[in-house]
């Protein structure tokens, strides 16, 4: 039995003292690597997240994303190791009636659903039932905007949202922010504040940028990689590993994420990051889902272009675009082509495929 309880929390382990897993990820750069992930940086992730979350043996939570991956390893853990009550659903996404039945039935205190999961199922919740048992939303991976927050609020009027933010390297969870009101000065929310052993700093290329790179330290921090069978990369507690993700911190501390290093490209001398205008394009057309990625040029090196999928508004021409962009915008920040899609492509994991997406756009 690789669980047992004492009454000292800060004595549990969760595992004996070895290499626990071997999760293999291409995560956003496409390049298949084992992130090596041991007993000590595993159980105190999990530890970490119980005491942080109060989870109990009275929560009950249902599972419908794929569990084989960090976040669900971490999610079936976390919930065994707090006694509480675990459903499976296996059929996804692809009976939405079906799953909410089964949220409301079987009474779940604590649903992880992810932001895209949420606009594909979203409006076969009954806006008028009595969800009272859940008592938590969380919700990660992608940015957690304004409008998502009150959709979540207006369903689940009594839920805590949790928006947590993680790498598969560091067992997997960083941070959660955890809230009921609408607390941000942003328009999405932060990731809060680092778990329990987890330390992050920023690191700024330039004293005057606004954010810079986030790197991580701690007792939850994987091993290494492993990639042909060698590790190839050692880590210990004292190490600082760059995520690729950009952010800040507020003055309370908490983390703003602003997006990811490798998608930052140059348009003439002005650096573009993607995150942050399809932030703001999606507030102001209240689109689904935008996708900016990179165009060559001769001239400026890059420029932006925009895969949208626009949801019920109507048709919108390219003049019409710019012209209301750039009322937000400057104008090296306003994509020079718009292309419309429904869906939008995705990874396995249900994250935007950017790669994918800039080969389609550059006609790869």
């Amino acid at each position: 039995n690789i669980f047992y309880k004492k009454n000292n929390f800060k004595s549990l382990k969760v595992f004996k003292n070895t290499d626990r897993f071997i999760i293999f990820t291409s995560g956003t750069t496409s390049k298949p690597k084992g992130v090596i992930l041991t007993d000590d940086s595993f159980s105190n992730n999990i530890i970490s997240i119980c005491k942080n979350l109060n989870l109990t043996k009275k929560d009950k939570t249902i599972i419908f994303s794929p569990p084989a991956y960090a976040m669900g390893i971490s999610q079936i853990i976390s919930f065994m190791w707090a006694s509480s009550k675990i459903s499976f659903y296996n059929n996804g996404l692809k009976f939405p009636v079906e799953l909410i039945n089964k949220i409301k039935k079987n009474e779940i205190t604590i649903l992880n659903i992810s932001v895209s999961a949420f606009r594909i199922i979203e409006k076969y919740f009954d806006q008028r039932p009595n969800y009272k048992n859940v008592r938590m939303i969380m919700s990660g991976g992608m940015p957690l905007t304004k409008e998502i927050f009150f959709k979540y609020k207006k369903i689940f009027k009594n839920s805590t949202i949790i928006n947590f933010y993680g790498c598969t390297e560091n067992s997997p969870r960083i941070s959660h922010f955890k809230t009921k009101f609408w607390r941000s000065k942003e328009n999405y929310l932060s990731v809060g504040k680092p778990l329990k052993n987890v330390y992050i700093k920023i690191v700024k290329k330039n004293k005057n940028d606004d954010y810079g790179e986030i790197m991580i330290s701690g007792r939850s921090l994987m091993r290494g990689y492993l990639i042909n069978n060698s590790v190839v990369k050692k880590l210990n507690k004292k190490i600082w590993f760059n995520t690729g993700d950009l952010g800040y911190l507020d003055a309370s501390k908490n983390i703003y994420l602003k997006g990811r290093s490798d998608n930052v490209f140059s348009v003439g001398h002005e650096k573009f990051y993607p995150e942050e205008i399809e932030t703001i394009i999606k507030k102001i057309f209240n689109f689904n889902e935008v996708v900016i990625v990179k165009k060559p040029n001769k001239i400026l090196n890059w420029v932006p272009i925009a895969l949208i999928n626009k949801g019920k508004q109507k048709s919108l021409s390219l003049d019409n675009f710019k012209k209301k962009c750039k009322k937000y915008l400057s104008s090296f920040k306003v994509p020079r082509e718009i292309r419309f899609s429904k869906n939008l492509p995705k990874t396995n994991y249900g994250k935007l495929d950017r790669k994918r997406i800039e080969n389609y756009l550059n006609g790869k």
